[in-house]
């Protein structure tokens, strides 16, 4: 499974709105905590409502359940010494349903966590602004939103290309992670959830 870092939607954020400071909270899903090993991650997730689907080979979990009113599958990502570092749960929306239920999990989400750190909403020609789903499938749009910094971790809520909203946890140490995976070295630091998870 291919991840993408919110510390790099970040950096594409840097670029196009100026921050604002963000709470001195951690970010959390399902109660989960950064360094959380397996079997607690799992319990944490299973209470919140979701199905343990597998521990793949990477030594990951994935669980499937219901967001919003729509399937949804969430990923726990575990480094090699088997502690929590990254949580992704993606929304399978109908296309049509993308926007809306972005900015419902945006609001959700701000509600919990307040402002957030930034924010991208784009498209690039040939399009205009009035045909941000047409842009974004076509991989020439950006619908995304940020919270965090590098010394907290980050979180941020997408609409994917397949027109999928995709909301991510990223602890402080998911870089680190995500560089060992790729193999690069790091430059810088489906029933309903039983309640909100988010």
């Amino acid at each position: 499974m291919k991840l993408i870092s919110a510390a790099t939607l970040a950096c594409a954020l840097a670029l196009v709105s100026a921050p604002t400071l963000a709470r001195a909270q951690a970010y959390s899903f399902a109660g989960t905590s950064w360094g959380d090993n397996i079997a607690t991650t799992k319990t944490h997730i299973t209470d919140a409502g979701f199905e343990f689907i597998k521990l793949d080979d990477d030594g990951d979990l994935s669980f499937d359940g219901t967001v919003r009113d729509f399937s949804s599958r969430v990923y726990a990502i575990f480094t090699p010494k088997q502690e929590l570092v990254k949580v992704t749960v993606q929304i399978t929306t109908p296309d049509d349903d993308a926007i809306s239920t972005y900015k419902a999990m945006v609001s959700t989400l701000t509600k919990k966590y307040g402002d957030p750190t930034g924010e991208l909403n784009q498209v690039k020609p040939p399009y205009t602004a009035g045909q941000t789903l047409e842009a974004i499938k076509d991989g020439k749009g950006t619908m995304a939103t940020l919270w965090g910094s590098d010394a907290k971790g980050y979180m941020a809520v997408e609409v994917t290309q397949r027109l999928n909203v995709r909301v991510s946890y990223e602890s402080p140490d998911w870089s680190a992670e995500s560089d060992r995976r790729s193999g690069t070295t790091s430059s810088g630091s489906t029933k309903p959830a039983a309640a909100s998870p988010f």
